[in-house]
């Protein structure tokens, strides 16, 4: 439920809606039965949240940390990523994707990823969705002979692994966001830092994150550099003695709490 609630995401839709959020339970529960995100009683006494309810919840918590931020943007495309590196057309400051390959049996891939521009301060933001959610506990790991009733009788599907969504910028985003570039994720202040000129992402199942590019510092920073357009710098920063920091005017500057920035020490 969390999934297919932040989906729409991916494509900058106009508004989400849930729908049968709201049925009333049978007195005998048959497997062609059909219950809603939250059911109760005829009488209405009791009111029963589904697991799926909580899920609706916890997607419409980032909705409404996201959408506002993507309404206004201009949506490029929207892709769906494998275990294989695929190279990104006509999007800005962005090479390729990759979800990082795991020693499993089950499928893996499957992160939605939709581009958004901000033409207006020359961003990219990337909003991401891993569609690969549930696993059924069946010798065949699917879902597809579970009936709706299923899911209220017992635990017949258990979370997948989290997957990785590797990311890599293209050259020209050091000329429009400085020397080190990261991903940043504005629902939890995440912050997603480039190693070897790679950002890795991880996903939980079902769940989905927006990550906008800008720049940051590294824990150690032993080489002049410079903060350009966005910056979020977190954690311990050491900016070595002789090494000098340059921030661009115009810059967006955040630091997030509980960040300490050490000069020449």
């Amino acid at each position: 439920a969390r999934c297919l609630q932040l989906l729409p995401l991916c494509y900058q839709p106009h508004g989400i809606v849930s729908l049968m959020f709201d049925s009333i339970s049978p007195i005998v529960p048959t497997d062609t039965t059909f219950y809603g995100l939250a059911w109760h009683t005829g009488d209405n006494d009791d009111l029963y949240l589904t697991l799926q309810y909580g899920e609706v919840q916890a997607a419409n918590r980032k909705i409404k940390e996201y959408a506002p931020r993507l309404q206004n943007l201009k949506w490029v495309n929207s892709e769906t990523i494998g275990i294989n590196p695929h190279n990104v057309q006509d999007v800005p400051f962005i090479n390729s994707l990759q979800v990082q390959h795991q020693n499993t049996d089950y499928y893996e891939g499957y992160i939605q990823t939709g581009y958004y521009h901000d033409l207006t301060r020359n961003r990219i933001l990337l909003m991401c969705v891993n569609r690969r959610t549930d696993i059924a506990d069946n010798p065949y790991g699917n879902l597809d002979s579970l009936e709706p009733s299923g899911y209220y009788n017992g635990s017949p599907t258990s979370p997948h692994n989290p997957q990785i969504l590797k990311i890599t910028p293209s050259t020209d985003a050091n000329s429009v966001f400085g020397t080190h570039l990261a991903l940043y994720d504005p629902y939890d202040d995440a912050i997603y830092k480039a190693v070897s000129d790679t950002i890795s992402v991880e996903i939980g199942p079902g769940d989905g994150k927006l990550l906008e590019m800008c720049a940051t510092l590294p824990p150690n920073v032993a080489t002049n550099s410079t903060l350009a357009n966005k910056a979020v710098l977190a954690g311990t920063i050491n900016i070595l003695p002789g090494v000098s920091v340059v921030t661009n005017s115009g810059t967006e500057t955040k630091i997030l709490s509980n960040s300490v920035i050490n000069i020449g020490s």
